[in-house]
């Protein structure tokens, strides 16, 4: 008898994910040794169920089970060295019982399909210089990029 890995789904956020779309964005965010205010949080969950609203979010599931282990937000922007939109992946976040399984790749698959669709010229995200397991993965799906970030507290 053969064991299978469950099939990973990468689906656009719905309503019906958003507890379990919270418990990863709260982790993700103790990871990046973050606080958002509840606030930010239950705007940002609004946000991605707006049709209007330029950031979306993606969800990975596992097999028959519709509950988020794997989050992914992304939006396009315009940009002045193309006259195609950029892509932007700003959050990326798997649960870390689920990791090592390709679910990383998958949404990053699935907001690049997004992409393309788009007409985008380039997806292109970040990480912190400590997070080195994503960085075994983001070696190999992109190509790391010479610039350095900079920014500026308002």
């Amino acid at each position: 008898m053969s064991s299978s890995a469950p099939t990973v789904t990468v689906r656009p956020i719905q309503p019906s994910d958003k507890d379990a779309w919270v418990n990863l964005w709260e982790q993700y965010n103790v990871f990046y040794k973050r606080t958002i205010p509840a606030d930010v949080t239950e705007a940002n969950f609004k946000r991605f169920l707006d049709s209007q609203d330029p950031i979306c979010c993606a969800v990975a599931t596992l097999g028959d089970d519709s509950t988020p282990i794997g989050i992914a937000t992304y939006y396009p922007h315009p940009s002045t060295a193309s006259t195609k939109p950029n892509f932007y992946l700003h959050d990326l976040f798997v649960e870390p019982a689920c990791r090592a399984g390709g679910i990383g790749q998958k949404l990053i698959d699935f907001v690049a399909e997004r992409a393309r669709e788009a007409d985008a010229y380039q997806l292109y995200w970040h990480t912190q210089y400590f997070n080195y397991r994503a960085q075994g993965l983001y070696a190999k799906v992109g190509e790391r990029s010479d610039f350095v970030l900079w920014k500026k507290d308002l």
